[in-house]
């Protein structure tokens, strides 16, 4: 049953809207028909299409003029389901149409509709479907006066982006900074607070307006084409981000050394200094996980495209990456698509004619490219023939150990609109560029290397890009207070668009100003991204280089990363499975919070961590907005109640955290020197209750790390605990054949209200230790300080409970 509200608003809009001159839409009905789950409306000047997938999303296509066959989409994997039916009804003035509980409504007279779900309409068009003479088309919908805009990928701008219009077309820019619109991942998603999300399916140019041009309107602009789809879904933010996945692929698990510590710069110039960072950056007791060589590896900037060692530079870069590996320290190389004239492969490339070209046939050499080297082309991974050659370098770079690849330029940065791909001009072929060398790489990765996960660091992309094990980075950010402060909404925007392991060059990338205390706060918030790598050009990023003060500030940070890694790697399983995002915003799980809350520089590290950088220069305290329920501060134990905002005392070697009350926090407790010493044997286990006393969960996701077919061949384990009145239940819901047999936990009983009198572990009665230092299994020590209770047990996997009284 089609709500009467929209089918009156829907005859008023279109009595009121106009086209220019030039537009022309769909015009009149004509026919309905259906087949293989497919309704299909002809009109007089062209057709629509709708379906519903496989996972309940609507997908609509428009075609003016004679409908042509449909392109396979690069971003969507969802699929058509075949045994859809449609209820279809005609009135004079609207058809309708409704399969499950999703409706549709047609006005006959240029056919603008209205899209319901579950009787609740998602999204109505202002104005019916507008085509410019074959070379734009645009698709208009009603925006609620209070609707709020989320997603659309990478800017640097805050989250709602209401009132933008935006383009979606990936760009760099050097040394960008906050208030940037457009940045080197464009994608055309909309998560919208009313409860839906709309992803529009082309990688042509486009802009998205949402309602900057048009009060309360949204309006989506594509670039020669007459073919706009989209696909819409409903609910809230946790179900969009699932909804997201299910339409574009799901990010595969990161190999788990990628959430380890990692260290950058432009660049290493030679395996000397290299192997003097490392070693330095081991004696002052850092654990790292990897090191990335930026230019230099193959030459100087100017032999861009040789994509082998410069042997006078890295005279054994095989021995290097074994030493570096021995001490659990993985090599990154960096790889770029584009070749100077100065380059070994060029010559090549121009020969084969495998690189981008002009109008006149020839390799397109761009004369003034930053490297120098003569100019240089760009590989044309639109041409398949490429791709065997273009894998070659890498498989020889494997072999000879580089663990994972920093994909760069890849918007591509240099793009003339007269540049030529096999597929047709520049302008067409930008926006899949990026997403095309990604799957490359992991396909192949798939293909030779099939129990290796792959880790790309990569700039950019295009709806999708997570199927392909991406991990990108915020491109040539600004080192000053303002690029420090787009990060937070930029990392939650790309989160609510897929994008969830999306981090910064920690510390900033440009600039010559050595500004310590904006990179001890940068890295700090850092330790709370999906990706930890400092970077940077002109200043010496490694922390070695800073005051002693700084550089204890920066080790106290790489430790707390490998703290928190029991609770990251769960979050990572939690992408995988669920779609949702490592950083979200203070509003992902409990939408409310909209109304209440619009700052930029507060979010969740998963559900349980609030993470509330200090972004203000010479800034020693805060104001925290806390969400409701209990809150706890991680370094103080302080309790505070939620949906307020508070001061908090930040001192230069302290970020705000703060834990859910109601939350059971998985925790390293060894010191690490990399990921390769991670084991789970021995777990700290860290119980925050709430002052209401509802039951409180916590989950850890263990694998080998390392394997792509973990979770599909069920080797794995996922341990729960549930907690309530003073009792905590032990739980392991799934075990591989080869899953421990036992664990050694420390379970830590926070913000207790007074001294226990009983422990009991099952049946066992434990024994109260004299002091901290006396703790062992099967017993108990009592911190009056801190009221905080410390248990040590063996656990055998058998389901058991943990009571205090």
């Amino acid at each position: 049953m089609i709500a009467k509200r929209v089918l009156g608003l829907l005859f008023i809009l279109l009595c009121c809207s106009t086209l220019s001159f030039a537009q022309t839409s769909l015009g009149q009905f004509l026919a309905a028909e259906q087949g293989k789950g497919t309704l299909l409306i002809r009109t007089n000047n062209g057709q629509i299409t709708a379906a519903i997938t496989e996972h309940r999303a609507l997908k609509v296509r428009y075609d003016a003029g004679s409908p042509t066959p449909e392109t396979i989409s690069i971003s969507v994997v969802d699929k058509v389901d075949s045994e859809v039916v449609w209820e279809v009804t005609q009135t004079e003035e609207y058809l309708t149409a409704s399969s499950g509980d999703w409706q549709l409504a047609f006005a006959m007279e240029g056919l603008a509709g209205a899209f319901l779900y579950k009787g609740d309409t998602l999204l109505a068009e202002t104005a019916s479907a507008t085509f410019e003479e074959g070379t734009s088309a645009k698709l208009s919908f009603g925006a609620a006066i209070n609707e709020q805009f989320f997603g659309t990928g990478m800017r640097a701008l805050p989250q709602n982006l209401r009132n933008q219009e935006l383009e979606i077309y990936n760009q760099a820019h050097y040394g960008y900074s906050n208030g940037t619109a457009n940045l080197n991942i464009a994608i055309p998603w909309v998560a919208s607070s009313e409860g839906y999300g709309i992803y529009f399916d082309s990688e042509m140019p486009s802009r998205l307006d949402l309602a900057k041009s048009e009060q309360n309107t949204v309006q989506y602009i594509l670039e020669a084409s007459s073919e706009p789809t989209f696909y819409l879904v409903p609910g809230d933010y946790e179900t969009l981000a699932t909804s997201y996945a299910d339409l574009t692929g799901y990010q595969p698990l990161p190999p788990r050394w990628a959430l380890g510590y990692i260290q950058s710069r432009y660049g290493y110039e030679t395996e000397e200094h290299a192997r003097n960072v490392v070693d330095s950056m081991k004696m002052a007791g850092f654990p790292m996980d990897a090191l990335v060589l930026d230019l230099y590896w193959f030459g100087d900037k100017e032999m861009m495209g040789t994509l082998d060692w410069d042997r006078e530079r890295f005279p054994t870069a095989e021995k290097m990456m074994a030493d570096f590996r021995d001490q659990g320290i993985k090599t990154i190389l960096i790889m770029e698509p584009y070749f100077t004239r100065q380059s070994t492969n060029f010559e090549f490339l121009e020969n084969q004619g495998w690189m981008a070209k002009n109008y006149a046939g020839h390799s397109y050499l761009i004369e003034d490219f930053w490297t120098g080297g003569g100019g240089a082309g760009l590989l044309d991974l639109y041409n398949e023939d490429t791709y065997d050659w273009f894998w070659s370098f890498y498989d020889e770079r494997i072999k000879e150990g580089a663990a994972a690849w920093w994909s760069d330029l890849g918007e591509p940065e240099t793009h003339p609109d007269s540049m030529l791909h096999v597929v047709g001009p520049a302008r067409q072929a930008h926006n899949g560029f990026s997403l095309r060398w990604a799957k490359l790489l992991y396909e192949r990765y798939q293909q030779n290397y099939p129990n290796e996960r792959l880790m790309n660091l990569i700039r950019s992309g295009y709806g999708g890009m997570q199927r392909f094990a991406s991990f990108p980075w915020s491109g040539d950010i600004q080192r000053s207070w303002s690029g420090y402060q787009a990060q937070v909404p930029l990392m939650l925007g790309s989160g609510l668009s897929g994008v969830a392991y999306m981090s910064s060059d920690l510390g900033g990338f440009t600039g010559d100003v050595k500004d310590e205390e904006l990179y001890a706060r940068w890295v700090q918030f850092g330790a709370f991204t999906p990706v930890m790598r400092l970077h940077s050009v002109g200043v010496n990023p490694e922390p070695i280089y800073f005051s002693p003060e700084i550089e204890a500030n920066v080790l106290k940070y790489a430790k707390l990363r490998y703290r928190f890694l029991p609770y990251n790697y769960t979050l990572s399983w939690e992408n995988t499975t669920m779609g949702w995002p490592l950083a979200r915003p203070l509003w992902f799980h409990d939408t409310s919070i909209l109304g209440r809350y619009s700052r930029e520089d507060e979010y969740l590290w998963g559900k349980n961590i609030l993470v509330a950088p200090v972004m203000e220069q010479a800034s020693k305290s805060r104001e925290v907005y806390l969400p409701q329920g209990d809150w706890v501060n991680y370094w103080t134990e302080e309790v505070y109640t939620g949906d307020q905002t508070i001061s908090v005392s930040a001192p230069l070697d302290q970020i705000p955290l703060f834990v859910r009350g109601g939350s059971i926090i998985p925790l390293s407790p060894e010191t690490q020197n990399s990921t390769e010493d991670y084991t789970t044997i021995e777990l700290e286990l860290h119980y925050y209750p709430s002052n209401n006393e509802e039951e409180a969960y916590g989950r850890l996701y263990h694998d080998n790390g390392t394997n792509p077919q973990t979770l599909a061949k069920g080797e794995y384990e996922m341990l729960e605990w549930t907690a309530q009145n003073g009792e905590i239940g032990f739980s392991r819901s799934h075990a591989h054949a080869g899953a421990l047999g036992k664990r050694n936990f420390r379970v830590v009983f926070h913000n207790l209200d007074q001294k226990p009198t009983k422990v009991r572990w099952g049946k066992d009665k434990l024994r109260a230790a004299s002091d901290r230092s006396s703790l062992a299994d099967g017993k108990y020590f009592f911190d009056e300080s801190s009221n905080t209770l410390t248990v040590d047990v063996t656990w055998d996997h058998e389901t058991r409970f943990l009571k205090v009284e």
